[in-house]
């Protein structure tokens, strides 16, 4: 009780860096899963306004029409930062599975050499000179193994180096290039005239729709009229009637 109260209770272990790698991975499985699914969702609604906006045109809601396009507009855009997140996510998977499969190989290693250590203890005081002719040996090897790592792991810094030198070098000549802060007045016309782009391309879009429904319409079979048909019936029937009088007749 005096434990629990001042925090001398039993803590939960610490979790091995392999127990969690394992976690971590399940849970960028579970999210990729979800994203995917999601952008399923995004194409399936955005495809179903684009036809929900042709009904509109149809039916002469224009505004409707235009209301719904804007609508997939912003779908779209969704879509493609929901895909953007998935190659994130994936990349960071297969970095999180090398560290992985890093870890076996040491923990390997350290198994390895404390099997060597364990097999010296049991040589005898006649075998020493042996034994410490094996001892050298391990340890140049050890150190020949320690080299090789430092070597492969020096040659990925100066990767790393080599890059993030070029995106120093990158983001400099982009602030090089840029341009001043703009006022308030020049925010407000950028603002203004994106969503004047956004409206022309909604314009743009809708103008199609209404082309290609006025092609369609163009192409349609003129029907006749009630009137029109109702004077054809008529002459139908006073032409069978007159040829039934002939033949009654002769």
């Amino acid at each position: 009780m005096f434990n629990k109260l001042f925090g001398g209770g039993k803590k939960d272990k610490p979790k091995e860096p392999k127990a969690k790698i394992d976690e971590t991975l399940q849970t960028l499985n579970k999210k990729i899963s979800d994203l995917e699914l999601l952008t399923q969702n995004l194409d399936v609604r955005q495809k179903n306004l684009q036809e929900e906006a042709k009904q509109k045109l149809k039916a002469g809601d224009k505004a409707g029409a235009k209301r719904l396009l804007t609508k997939k507009k912003k779908l779209l855009d969704q879509l493609k930062q929901t895909e953007g997140a998935i190659a994130m996510m994936e990349e960071q998977k297969m970095t999180l599975e090398s560290a992985g499969a890093t870890k076996e190989i040491i923990d390997t290693l350290k198994a390895t050499n404390q099997i060597v250590k364990d097999a010296m203890k049991e040589l005898n005081i006649e075998s020493l000179e042996e034994l410490k002719e094996e001892m050298e040996e391990a340890k140049a090897a050890q150190e020949e193994l320690n080299n090789f790592f430092t070597d492969y792991a020096n040659e990925q810094m100066d990767e790393v180096e080599d890059e993030l030198k070029a995106l120093e070098e990158e983001e400099a000549q982009k602030n090089k290039n840029a341009m001043p802060v703009a006022n308030k007045e020049e925010i407000n016309n950028f603002f203004t005239d994106y969503a004047n782009e956004q409206m022309d391309e909604v314009e743009d879009e809708l103008k199609a729709l209404e082309e290609e429904e006025a092609q369609k319409n163009k192409n349609a079979m003129p029907v006749a009229n009630k009137e029109e048909i109702n004077v054809e019936k008529k002459n139908k029937v006073n032409n069978e009637e007159f040829n039934l009088d002939n033949f009654l007749n002769s």
